[in-house]
């Protein structure tokens, strides 16, 4: 399948996001406003785990992130206001890199093994064009998160 649309709008969504980082302070990046769960940077960072553990991780591939980066910001963490800085420079470049490689690896590894993820939207990823379609929309919500947040910092 043809997967340039929702790389598109990956790639749009991440330059928002690294956008959202240049305009903050550290400070900024790590507070949560009343009425939020999360901050700044664990929702991007969020973003980004979700992905590696969805594409390579349901496919037997290896994770390209490290076991701490994973932790800290998988589905079910949440921030706790002091290490999520020292991820900020492996967050600038999964936003700035990491659809690109996303693509190469689409093409040259192997999508034959058929998970079965039922997702907590109620739907199931059965493969890797449900999980490309899928993290497209997730970004999204997470973009607004984002949004929503800084324009309460």
């Amino acid at each position: 399948m043809e997967h340039s649309f929702n790389l598109e709008v990956l790639r749009l969504s991440r330059s928002q996001m690294a956008n959202l980082l240049d305009k903050f302070s550290s400070e900024q990046l790590l507070k949560i406003p009343e009425g939020f769960r999360n901050n700044l940077i664990w929702n991007i960072g969020h973003t980004i785990v979700t992905q590696h553990l969805l594409v390579y991780g349901l496919h037997k591939h290896e994770l390209k992130l490290s076991p701490d980066f994973v932790e800290r910001f998988r589905k079910g963490s949440s921030p706790n206001g002091l290490d999520e800085i020292e991820f900020l420079p492996i967050i600038k470049q999964e936003l700035n890199q990491g659809i690109e490689e996303l693509e190469k690896d689409l093409s040259s590894l192997n999508w034959d093994q058929k998970p079965n993820y039922p997702t907590s939207f109620g739907i199931s990823l059965t493969s890797i064009d449900d999980v490309i379609k899928f993290l497209a929309m997730h970004e999204g919500i997470h973009l607004g998160y984002c949004m929503a947040l800084a324009k309460n910092l």
